[in-house]
């Protein structure tokens, strides 16, 4: 368990400055009451140095151990009764990692036990130097040694005279409380399993927990899926890839039924044609996009993912196009009414092609900008396609954004390739 010193002192970022004075209690390992402060540019302390190594010394920042067996506490400042002898112990590895939505530290020590008797240990700790003052206010910057962590083991390890163990000892920096809402358990969308994942979906699909209210997911949320390998259309091979989707709405998309949206934040990582040839009229419904590629996508779409795809109509300029399990983006989902071209207001403006823009580019845009998208490796830097043509009926459009005000859209040519990022209904 972290302990409350440990939460006071992440308090004190929203205070740092460069003076230095006693912010918030803490409580240093001889349990005597100090005041981190909020200087955080010392390159002697935490989190500057980080003692990751094993320690003896009762007092003395890095891991140690304990034969102490009470409750954890997060009022904890020291380990009940550390070992101070008798332990020979090596480092083996230190990894962070993520569990259910938290940040976590793990060490795993190789121990031998280099005493007469048996050592039993119940307890871990973790402790870290910290600039502290000795009042409230006090512009003073000693380091002492805080306790940020003590864990309970739930088996004790017991180590005979001469024998070795291994001990793995994980530290939840955000200790992350299991949530259930009408037997239902409640994850993060980009860390819960893809069975947890699928099951809040299904949930959400039924009507017995709000995607947001009750799971707490939000617009911008990404997840990483793999895709496997398939032929898109001009006998283009897009490879086995991980790909970030990410949470674009919670609407309802043109009436379909869905719970939410989703778009690929990246793009597949082949460029990919919209059309093998000129059509007479552009019509996003005949292209090869439409009727090759992204059907071919699907089918390589994580289970969780593909199984739980809804069918969609989307709006053109030359009509629905319906039976979609992914699709193109139109110019006035991802601009909405700053929808231009080549930085003039089209005569024609796209005003039925779908949703007037939808809420994670409304968002996103005014940021950073959308103007190019690359695969999940950082491979490459392309436009991507849109679904909507331009006023030459033989091109489709791509966004422009970065550098321009307002953001417009620019045409290729069918037969050009360009990156795809489709999205879905779930």
């Amino acid at each position: 368990m972290v302990t409350k010193s440990f939460k006071n002192f992440l308090a004190t970022i929203l205070t740092a400055n460069n003076g230095g004075y006693g912010v918030v209690p803490v409580t240093d390992v001889y349990g005597i009451r100090r005041y981190a402060t909020n200087y955080l540019n010392s390159t002697g302390v935490f989190p500057y140095v980080c003692t990751h190594t094993y320690t003896l010394n009762k007092y003395a920042g890095g891991v140690c151990f304990g034969s102490g067996g009470d409750a954890e506490n997060e009022e904890d400042y020291n380990l009940v009764n550390q070992i101070t002898s008798g332990l020979s112990v090596l480092l083996v590895s230190r990894n962070s990692g993520i569990e259910d939505g938290c940040p976590t530290l793990t060490f795993t020590f190789s121990i031998v036990n280099t005493s007469l008797e048996t050592i039993v240990i119940r307890e871990v700790g973790y402790k870290c130097s910290i600039l502290c003052a000795d009042t409230p206010g006090r512009i003073q910057n000693d380091a002492r040694v805080v306790m940020f962590d003590r864990t309970l083991l739930e088996t004790p390890l017991v180590i005979l005279p001469s024998d070795s163990a291994t001990l793995i000892y994980t530290i939840k920096t955000l200790p992350f409380k299991p949530k259930t809402v009408n037997g239902v358990k409640i994850v993060p969308f980009e860390y819960g399993t893809d069975e947890e994942i699928g099951a809040i979906i299904d949930a959400a699909q039924a009507g017995t927990i709000d995607l947001q209210a009750d799971a707490g997911w939000r617009v911008g949320d990404m997840r990483k899926i793999s895709i496997g390998a398939f032929m898109a259309g001009g006998d283009i091979t897009e490879p086995n890839q991980d790909i970030d989707i990410v949470i674009s709405s919670f609407e309802e998309y043109n009436g379909c039924g869905n719970v939410m949206q989703f778009d690929f934040y990246e793009s597949l990582s082949a460029t990919v044609r919209m059309h093998g040839v000129a059509m007479e009229v552009n019509n996003y419904g005949d292209s090869e996009m439409c009727t090759v590629t992204l059907p071919a996508l699907v089918e390589e779409l994580p289970d969780w993912l593909k199984d739980r795809l809804i069918t969609f109509d989307v709006e053109t300029v030359e009509g629905a196009v319906a039976g979609n399990k992914l699709a193109l983006r139109s110019g006035y989902e991802v601009l909405g009414d700053s929808y231009t071209y080549n930085g003039s207001a089209l005569s024609n403006l796209k005003l039925n092609e779908g949703e007037p823009q939808i809420d994670w580019y409304r968002r996103l845009i005014p940021q950073s900008g959308i103007a190019k998208r690359v695969g999940y490796n950082g491979n490459g830097s392309a436009s991507w396609w849109l679904r909507s043509t331009g006023d030459n009926k033989q091109k489709f459009q791509t966004p422009y954004v970065i550098g321009s005000n307002p953001p417009y859209l620019n045409t290729y040519s069918n037969s050009e390739r360009l990156y795809v990022s489709p999205f879905g209904c779930l």
